[in-house]
C-alpha cells in the first residue's frame, strides 16, 4: 500500500526483489508521510478486531477466535473442475466468477505468476480467466500495490490476507478514493509468509536449478490439500506432497509475519481457509468458509442460489475448532513473543497482554529462536541437505504436537 500511495513514486516493492521488502528512493521522498498512515505493520491487529478487556489482561482460551462472523459454512465450487484445480474447494473462484458474470464487480484484484514463477498482483475482469488466480502462492505478494488512487475500475472485488485486508482499511480516512472503489473483501486465513527464496529454493530441490527452464509451478497441486510441483520444459514434472513443503517456514518466514498476531482475515467480508473437518474424508477439497458481513453473507447466498456454490452450514465453533492451532500460534503465542522482543527493548507493536505460564512463554522463545536461527544463511544451506523424508516425519509429527497443545477439540 505504500507504493500505492508515495505521490512522487519514490516507493519499489516486488515479491522476488529484496526479499519482498519496500526499496525507498531517499533522494525522492518528500516525508510526507502517506505511507506511514497506511502501513498495517503499524497495527495490533488483535486489538482492532477483538472487544477490549479494558485493563484486564486476555487469558490463554481468548486466543480461540474466529472474529465476527454472521454464519459458517462448508463450501466448494459447484464447477468440479473449478473445484479439483484449487488450492481447497475453489469457493474464492465460484464467488468472483459470480461476482463477474452479473457484473457487481468490474475486476478483481489476487495473485498470479509473471515468467510462469514470480506471483505478482493481477487484475482480472473476465471471469474466463479467473484460471489465473487460482491456488494459494506461498510467497509474500504486494497485492495493495495495484490499489493506486487512479485504479481506472469504479468496483473492484480485493483478495487477500489479513495485512492486505488491513492496509485496505486503512485507506477509509486517509485515501477514500482507493477504499470506495472496493466493494467485496475477500480474506484467505495466513499462517505466515514466506520469502519468495523458498520458492526458488524448492524448485532447486525438485531438480531445476535454473529457474528459466521451468514451464509452470503450483503450490497446491492434485488432491487436496495438495502437492508444490513443478513442471520443466524438457516434459519433467516434480513434486512433494504440502505437508513436506510446510518445513520452509522454519528457514524462510519474513520478520514481521512471526510478529503477526491475525490468522483468518478479521476485516475481510467473506474469510476463507481449509476445511479440515472434512481431511481424509473428500480429497476434491472443501472450504471453511465465514460470512463476517451482511454484505458477505448475502454475495454467498447470492451465488448458492445461481448455482456457483455447494454449501453446508455449519455451527461457530466446528469452524473454529478446524484451526484452534493455528489461533495457538498467531493470536497467543505470537503476542507473546512480541513481549518477549519488548523485554529487550526490540520495536514491536503495543500488543494485547496475555496472562501466561511459564511452559507456554519458553514455546514463544523457542519458536523465537527457531525463526531467528532459521533465516541464517547458513540454517537455509544445512537445510538443504536434508532429504525429504525426513522433513515429511518431522513436520507430520510437529503438527500433530501443536494441534496437541492448542488442545484442539472434535
Amino acid at each position: 500500500m505504500c507504493f500505492a500511495v508515495c505521490p512522487t513514486g519514490a516507493i519499489e516493492i516486488e515479491a522476488y526483489r529484496n526479499g519482498g521488502e519496500p526499496i525507498v528512493e531517499e533522494n525522492d521522498c518528500t516525508g510526507c508521510n502517506q505511507c506511514m498512515r497506511c502501513c498495517p505493520g503499524l497495527d495490533d491487529f488483535w486489538s482492532t478486531s477483538i472487544p477490549s478487556k479494558g485493563n484486564d489482561f486476555y487469558v490463554r482460551d481468548d486466543c480461540f477466535c474466529i472474529g465476527p462472523a454472521i454464519n459458517t459454512y462448508l463450501t466448494h465450487s459447484h464447477d468440479h473442475q473449478e473445484r479439483i484445480s484449487a488450492s481447497s474447494g475453489g469457493t474464492v473462484s465460484a464467488i468472483c466468477r459470480y461476482l463477474l458474470d452479473y457484473n457487481i464487480v468490474d475486476a478483481v484484484v489476487g495473485v498470479g505468476f509473471a515468467n510462469r514463477i514470480q506471483p505478482i498482483p493481477q487484475i482480472v475482469c473476465d471471469s474466463k480467466d479467473l484460471f489465473r488466480l487460482r491456488q494459494s502462492k506461498y510467497a509474500r505478494v504486494p497485492n495493495c500495490k495495484i490499489m493506486r488512487p487512479d485504479l481506472p475500475y469504479d468496483s473492484v472485488c480485493f483478495i487477500g490476507l489479513p495485512c492486505h485486508l488491513k492496509a485496505i482499511k486503512k485507506t477509509l480516512h486517509a485515501f477514500p478514493a482507493i477504499y470506495n472503489k472496493v466493494k467485496l473483501l475477500l480474506g484467505l486465513y495466513c499462517g505466515n509468509g514466506l520469502y519468495y527464496e523458498a520458492t526458488l529454493d524448492l524448485i532447486k530441490r525438485l531438480g531445476c536449478p535454473d529457474p528459466d527452464n521451468v514451464e509452470s509451478i503450483g503450490y497446491r497441486e492434485g488432491q487436496w490439500p495438495g502437492k508444490f510441483s513443478v513442471k520443466m520444459k524438457n516434459g519433467n514434472t516434480e513434486s512433494i506432497d504440502k505437508i513436506i513443503f510446510n518445513y520452509l517456514s522454519f528457514f524462510y518466514t519474513p520478520k514481521r509475519c512471526y510478529l503477526c498476531n491475525e490468522l483468518p482475515s478479521f476485516d475481510a467480508d467473506i474469510s476463507f481457509s481449509d476445511g479440515w473437518a472434512m481431511e481424509n474424508l473428500d480429497s476434491d477439497g472443501w472450504n471453511n468458509t465465514v460470512a463476517r458481513t451482511k454484505l458477505g453473507d448475502q454475495t454467498l447466498n447470492h451465488a448458492l442460489k445461481a448455482g456457483y456454490l455447494i454449501a453446508t452450514p455449519i455451527p461457530t465453533d466446528h469452524s473454529l475448532n478446524m484451526h484452534r492451532h493455528g489461533m495457538f500460534h498467531k493470536h497467543y503465542i505470537a503476542n507473546l513473543r512480541c513481549g518477549v522482543i519488548d523485554r529487550f527493548k526490540g520495536k514491536t507493536p503495543n500488543y494485547s497482554t496475555f496472562k501466561t505460564n511459564l511452559i507456554d512463554y519458553l514455546i514463544a522463545v523457542l519458536t523465537l529462536i527457531c525463526f531467528y536461527l532459521g533465516n541464517k544463511k547458513g540454517s537455509r544451506l544445512l537445510a538443504s541437505w536434508m532429504p525429504f523424508s525426513v522433513y515429511e516425519k518431522l513436520m507430520s509429527f510437529s503438527r500433530k504436537k501443536w494441534i496437541h497443545l492448542a488442545g484442539k477439540r472434535a
